[in-house]
């Protein structure tokens, strides 16, 4: 079934009229602030639990390897950056990482 592009062009239209940006730039910011929240979280589960076990809850497993910990915190951290580099507005944020 192929997907009718009138509608998908109209209704990026109207998020571009009716909310003053463009559907891609919406996307981008969202995915920007959404990265920034999981490291924030991440942040703060030093303080309720162990990071390990932050990170092996996301993995199905009770506790991340070290190994896991590392890849985890660098993949991260490369979205965040990717995400920050396309974002649409001058704003930045510090998500304490």
């Amino acid at each position: 079934m192929s997907k009718n592009t009138q509608k998908s062009v109209d209704s990026i239209r109207d998020i571009r009229f009716n909310a003053g940006m463009d559907a891609r730039k919406m996307k981008k910011i969202i995915q920007y602030e959404a990265l920034g929240e999981l490291k924030a979280k991440y942040v703060r589960s030093e303080s309720r639990f162990s990071p390990r076990e932050f990170v092996g809850n996301m993995l199905d497993r009770d506790i991340a390897t070290f190994a896991q910990m590392r890849r985890f915190e660098k993949v991260l951290d490369e979205m965040l950056e990717s995400a920050l580099a396309n974002y649409p507005m001058e704003t930045e944020f510090d998500f304490g990482g």
